[in-house]
């Protein structure tokens, strides 16, 4: 199915991207007019998506896939479509254990509405039912075990998911999403070392697995690694170099941890290009630019940071003492005063 899923892809690649060099050239042809898709056509298609995400496919194939599609229905339509769909489906008297369980796969693939959409849809078909909601699965289901891993550590019973991690791996040494997350509950117990070991347990697996590259990344650093965490995160950007949470987490290092200001500038501008909307990142990208005596952009940051959450107390005390600094006192006081009406506690991060 997967081979036929792929053929299918190149066919539209082709029919709308071009023929091939070796076509003799003729004329233009007319416009042809794209139809958008019904209601049973979104069904079919994305039930190929589901098929692909049951096999290996990761992040990057199901982006092509909607792109091949992005002028029959753009992300809005499609999560329209996921709305009208889940509604029929929640209206059934029938639970969809199998369907629910690829839906959760592909909300876990990446990061977006269409992805949070899968996912909530699938976990309310799984809590539909009643086996899988609260059964143990089959002592051979790989995937129900799978699957019941992901609902414990969704409820935070860490010690039920590991060993049901445990169990998939028993059935399937080679399953590395289920090493991923057998080092993710390791991670959240604190026992950072054995998390590691099965990021890299994962890594021999899939070497090109971003998550565990990143996750791994975050362990180290909680061991205060931080060379090392910054190596992993690197291979994980090289992956996905859109990955803006590792871009914050590698400036951050860079900067608090290891002091290296000038180089940690790149990770910031990285992270906000990927969410301008984040208060803190701007934040903290002033604090880097203060600490290199670039005042004026660090008080350009932190009023970023402000006109994004106004009660963001840390950087109305940070664009005083930079005030302050430049003699600009008046400015400065009234900047403190805005830090002082949010609330009490130390001032400032960095010294002037």
């Amino acid at each position: 199915m997967l081979r036929q899923i792929w053929q299918w892809l190149v066919k539209q690649f082709r029919r709308f991207f071009g023929r091939s060099q070796k076509s003799p050239i003729v004329e233009a042809p007319p416009p042809r007019e794209v139809k958008p898709l019904s209601d049973p056509e979104y069904e079919h298609f994305f039930m190929q998506l589901l098929e692909g995400v049951n096999g290996d496919w990761q992040d990057a194939e199901v982006t092509r896939f909607f792109q091949v599609l992005s002028d029959r229905a753009t992300k809005q339509q499609w999560l329209d479509w996921l709305r009208r769909f889940a509604q029929r489906l929640e209206s059934a008297t029938n639970a969809n254990h199998e369907l629910g369980r690829r839906l959760r796969r592909l909300g876990e693939l990446g990061k977006g509405e269409i992805y949070q959409a899968a996912q909530q849809l699938g976990d309310r078909l799984l809590e539909m039912d009643p086996v899988a909601g609260t059964g143990l699965p089959k002592p051979h289901d790989v995937e129900g075990w799978f699957a019941y891993g992901k609902e414990k550590m969704d409820q935070e019973k860490n010690s039920e998911a590991l060993a049901a991690y445990d169990q998939v791996i028993k059935l399937d040494p080679n399953h590395y999403r289920a090493w991923i997350n057998r080092g993710n509950i390791l991670t959240n117990l604190g026992q950072l070392e054995k998390a590691i070991a099965s990021y890299d347990r994962a890594l021999e697996i899939k070497p090109d697995a971003e998550l565990a590259w990143s996750n791994r990344g975050d362990a180290f650093y909680d061991l205060e690694r931080y060379e090392e965490a910054i190596a992993s995160w690197d291979k994980a950007l090289e992956i996905d170099p859109n990955d803006g949470e590792t871009w914050y987490n590698k400036a951050l290092a860079l900067a608090v941890n290891l002091g290296r200001l000038e180089e940690s500038l790149f990770c910031w501008e990285k992270s906000l290009a990927l969410n301008q909307t984040d208060p803190l990142s701007w934040c903290n990208y002033g604090i880097a630019l203060a600490g290199l005596n670039r005042w004026e952009e660090a008080i350009g940051c932190w009023d970023k940071a402000t006109e994004l959450n106004p009660d963001l107390r840390e950087a109305w005390i940070n664009k005083g003492k930079a005030l302050e600094k430049l003699g600009r006192y008046t400015e400065a006081i009234e900047a403190n005063n805005r830090a002082i009406a949010i609330g009490s506690g130390n001032f400032g991060n960095f010294s002037p």
